[in-house]
């Protein structure tokens, strides 16, 4: 995986649609643009060793399509992975990368299963 490094402004995620693939990206780091990504307002999921999983706190009431299966919930529509430094998100390190890869791919401890809409 290429490695990309955050600039001003901005913090490395791993952003997931429902469908797609895990995909590290250089978003803006704004609430706005956080907003904007997941369509609507924000909720967290901490899944250990510091990473958070961002999503729409309303996702299940507006029916958005399946996309992960974290341990027992469905989270529904696009989603990324940060982190947290104070009170902001912050980019994810290598490993945090890694580590989320690693627990889609094996769906060990509190996994991150790929959901199909069907």
């Amino acid at each position: 995986m290429k490695t990309i490094k955050a600039t001003v402004g901005t913090i490395r995620v791993i952003v997931k649609e429902p469908g797609g693939e895990f995909t590290v990206r250089l978003i803006p780091a704004t609430l706005e643009y956080h907003q904007k990504l997941v369509g609507g307002y924000i909720e967290t999921v901490s899944i250990g060793n510091g990473i958070l999983l961002v999503c729409n706190e309303e996702g299940i009431m507006l029916d958005l399509p399946k996309n992960l299966r974290v341990g027992h919930a469905i989270i529904r529509g696009t989603i990324f992975f940060c982190t947290v430094k104070g009170p902001k998100f912050a980019s994810l390190s290598d490993s945090q990368i890694t580590e989320i890869v690693v627990r889609a791919k094996t769906r060990n401890g509190m996994s991150l299963e790929v959901v199909d809409e069907a």
